[in-house]
């Protein structure tokens, strides 16, 4: 072939090698790697430097991690030793590009921002928890020689505790959980050196205070060790209940063939635990049943047994043995089946003070669920019966049975006549009676709800057995004869027994005798009556004669006596009529006008008796309200406590509720008030006394206790009202040690409380 054909065909292949070139460029000119496209503009590229020179690719995926070390540090080689560069926090995701181990065998992986020690990630793609958990302990204790079972030994904190009758040797061992790798370990007891690089000391048990020390991966331990010596028996531990001492006394209830686990307790020479017990020492010991109650218990199978057939309380004994000493224990045995089951349904909310007496009456029987309560956890079998005695004495006047059922509350019983007291008791089955030792009133209406206080006819003696609260009614009247709830005892006697009556609120005639209670020279004992607050509705009388409540009083008393009492609410909780009014360790709280209003002259005689007066629901009053300027009073006081500080702004809204002309507010103080009585407090006026009228009607208070009269004036405007207030105190107005502002929202349950 001539050369010119040669030079055709081969410029014919480069030809068609360009083509085929041009046409793969044109197709995939986006996707051709970089690495294989043209220098643009023929520039041909430097070639790389060592500092700018690409790190190779890995040739394994990088492993994903977490790190669960509190702190894990990043250091620049793979060494502990190495420079920290850096820290990750626990939970933190990693990524280890590289592993290798170091010289004293612990592994490292290199992350994107340097090494860091294997021992404290965690492999995987599960995330831990947003805490880290709490370090597993640094060693455990192991007994190598243990006597007989014996727990000899015991690893309490920083303490190793050892029985001084121990023999042998004992063993720590590094946590692997904690501590992977414990090439570096070092153990030293009492300062030397004992080995390194194990995961394990074992030694024979040094000397009482030796300290044994762990040095491993950063982190160092110390550990004391403490002898106890062993003295023998001290107690027992019957059951789960333990008593020590010389003389130990244990008390069980029990059923029959009641059986407890039996165990000694130890007592040591010296050296506690850190929760201040000594260490257990399960020793051999012995039980020994003196022969006067081997038919009431024995001790077998390592429990002491209760024999069949006992059916009463018992007190047995039996002796310990351990060692070289002997323990005579005493068991009280308590049959659960004669426990009581039933208490008296009033003491959890009344207390006995000034001779109170549960009183009842003779008219109306009484349910048992009011005198008694079956107790918390008991329950009752109906086959068994329940067993009502009602005596006087030795006497019995009355019994009654019936089945231990659910409706055993139900139940009713009658209080004999003719008898001034009795004991009413309640049995169930074979368990203790319980007694409720009764005052008796023959005569007297017994109420347990406010239908049978309904029922109650006026001009009797009412005993109060239950607390209850009357239901609001809308009446014409709240007295005047037809008033449902509103009683008149004439001079007959109301028996509390410190249980609360609530009274509601009620729409009435506006005529100012209409009242709750009535009496004419009679008594209340032990009464507690919470009564309606009006708040903002009370107003000056109007001319519709119309009011929402304004006009009844708590106790209409033409002569009354009031012994260890406490009412509270309605227009006053108590008004006076005259006569002679005797009140006793009570106390009278609320009321729009006053505590007390007097409308006509009495004669007081007050002995321990507080006044209380606090704003609730927009209405507030005064002390002690002397309506008519004409009337006489006699004021024989023997601490008397007033809680009736009222600010300018309270006194004006006060002057525009009252009735008639309020001519002077005047407060009372003698020796026997407690020095409370001082014409301002802060920014309040004690308002305790006051005197409808002008100053003269001061001297129409008289009493032994009534002296040197201090007066200054103010006025009062209240729209149309102007009024000039003669504020007066009997003895120099003081305000020592008083505590009137801590009285606030003071109720029935705070004077039961007191009691």
């Amino acid at each position: 072939m001539s050369a010119a054909k040669k030079i055709i065909i081969r410029i014919t292949k480069y030809l068609l090698l360009l083509c085929i070139l041009a046409a793969l460029f044109v197709c995939f000119h986006t996707n051709v790697p970089e690495l294989l496209k043209l220098p643009e503009d023929n520039v041909v590229p430097e070639a790389p430097t060592e500092a700018t020179k690409p790190t190779e690719p890995p040739t394994e995926p990088p492993k994903r991690a977490f790190v669960i070390a509190d702190t894990l540090n990043i250091r620049k080689e793979a060494n502990s030793s190495s420079e920290k560069v850096g820290t990750y926090a626990y939970g933190a995701e990693v990524f280890i590009y590289e592993e290798t181990t170091a010289s004293n065998g612990v592994p490292w992986g290199r992350t994107d921002k340097g090494w860091v020690c294997l021992s404290y990630v965690h492999f995987g793609d599960e995330v831990p928890p947003t805490e880290p958990p709490a370090k597993p302990p640094a060693v455990s204790l192991k007994d190598e020689n243990t006597v007989s079972g014996k727990v000899m030994t015991k690893l309490s904190g920083t303490n190793i505790y050892v029985s001084a009758d121990y023999v042998g040797k004992f063993t720590l061992t590094i946590n692997s959980e904690r501590f992977p790798n414990v090439g570096k370990a070092v153990w030293t007891v009492g300062g030397q050196t004992a080995v390194t690089g194990v995961r394990t000391l074992t030694v024979d048990v040094p000397a009482n205070g030796t300290t044994i020390k762990l040095s491993v991966a950063g982190e160092s331990f110390t550990y004391t060790v403490k002898i106890i010596g062993f003295s023998s028996v001290a107690g027992v531990k019957l059951g789960g209940t333990a008593a020590s001492g010389s003389s130990p006394s244990l008390k069980l209830n029990y059923t029959a063939n009641s059986a407890w686990s039996l165990a000694p307790i130890y007592g040591y020479t010296h050296g506690l635990t850190s929760d201040n017990s000594p260490v257990s020492v399960n020793a051999a010991f012995a039980v020994t049943i003196p022969e006067e109650y081997q038919n009431i218990i024995e001790y077998s199978g390592g429990k002491l047994k209760v024999k069949s057939g006992v059916t009463k309380d018992q007190k047995v004994a039996f002796d310990v043995t351990s060692g070289e000493k002997s323990l005579r224990v005493t068991l009280n045995l308590i049959d659960e089946r004669l426990l009581p089951a039933f208490a008296i349904a009033y003491s959890a909310n009344t207390k006995s003070r000034y001779g109170f007496t549960y009183t009842v009456g003779t008219n109306g029987t009484i349910k048992l669920g009011t005198l008694f309560r079956l107790l918390s956890g008991r329950t009752l079998d109906a086959k068994q019966n329940i067993v009502i005695t009602i005596k006087s004495g030795s006497s019995v006047l009355s019994q009654k049975s019936f089945p231990a059922n659910s409706d055993w509350a139900s139940q009713k019983i009658a209080v004999p006549a003719k008898v001034s007291a009795c004991d009413i008791s309640i049995q169930y089955a074979a368990a203790k009676a319980v007694t409720l030792s009764v005052k008796v009133v023959n005569g007297a209406y017994n109420v347990e709800d406010a239908a049978s206080w309904k029922a109650v006819p006026d001009g009797v003696s009412i005993a109060v057995l239950k607390g209850f609260s009357i239901p609001k009614t809308n009446v014409a009247v709240m007295r005047s004869g037809k008033g449902q709830y509103a009683k008149s005892i004439g001079a007959q006697t109301i028996y509390g027994n410190l249980v609360k009556i609530s009274v509601p609120s009620y729409i009435i005639k506006a005529e100012q005798n209409n009242f709750f209670l009535a009496t004419s020279g009679g008594t209340l004992q032990d009464v507690v009556i919470e009564g309606p607050s009006y708040g903002t509705k009370v107003s000056v009388l109007r001319s519709d004669g119309v009011e929402l409540g304004t006009f009844v009083s708590g106790l209409e008393a033409t002569g009354a006596t009031i012994k260890n009492s406490y009412l509270s609410g309605f227009r006053q909780p108590l008004r006076v009529n005259g006569g002679n009014i005797t009140i006793q360790n009570s106390t009278l709280c609320g009321g729009n006008i006053a505590n007390i209003y007097v409308h006509a002259s009495a004669k007081f005689k007050l002995t321990n008796v507080k006044t209380i007066q606090f704003e609730k629901d927009g209405a507030i009053g005064m002390g002690i309200f002397l309506n008519n300027p004409a009337t006489k009073n006699t004021f024989e006081i023997n601490k008397l406590t007033q809680y009736n500080y009222l600010t300018k702004a309270q006194v004006d809204g006060f002057v525009k509720r009252a009735i008639g002309n309020v001519g002077a507010l005047v407060s009372i103080k003698d020796e026997d008030l407690q020095k409370i009585a001082k014409i301002k407090h802060g920014n309040a006026y004690h308002c305790g006394i006051i005197l409808c009228g002008d100053a003269q009607q001061m001297s129409n208070i008289t009493g032994g206790n009534v002296k040197n009269t201090y007066v200054r004036t103010d006025t009062i405007t209240k729209g149309t009202w102007k009024l000039k207030s003669y504020i007066a105190f009997y003895g120099q107005p003081t305000c020592s040690s008083c505590n009137h502002s801590t009285v606030k929202n003071y109720n029935a349950d705070d004077f039961l409380d007191s009691k």
